[in-house]
């Protein structure tokens, strides 16, 4: 079922006309969505991963997001399409850190897919 998913949001992308040169994956949940949704693109160049949390050192919940670790600095990302990926989107809060992040290596365009979401 997640296979097809994957397949059917490769195929969307691909429909859309859209050539997606590298897929950042929200660690740890995003990580084996992503290798799929890539595996279905024609040409899904790298996997790459940001890790983030949504909780304090006395885990509890926060407002935002913390950034753990992001895309390494060698890694390029000007110009390119990026697509950032995250098994589930419950209020939308690590799409949107994890695009923060993206954004300041300057890709072309930041796509954000979740495969699941939260009511």
């Amino acid at each position: 079922q997640m296979e097809n998913l994957a397949f059917r949001l490769a195929q969307e992308v691909g429909n859309r006309g859209i050539s997606v040169d590298a897929v950042v994956a929200a660690a740890n949940g995003g990580l084996p969505y992503a290798t799929m949704f890539r595996d279905r693109l024609d040409e899904g160049g790298k996997i790459l991963t940001i890790g983030m949390t949504g909780y304090d050192d006395q885990n509890r919940a926060m407002e935002g997001r913390k950034l753990l670790y992001s895309v390494p600095d060698e890694v390029s990302l000007k110009g390119k399409v990026v697509t950032v990926v995250d098994d589930i989107n419950d209020q939308g809060k690590t799409e949107v850190a994890m695009k923060e992040a993206v954004n300041q290596r300057h890709p072309q365009q930041v796509i954000g897919i979740s495969f699941f979401q939260r009511p």
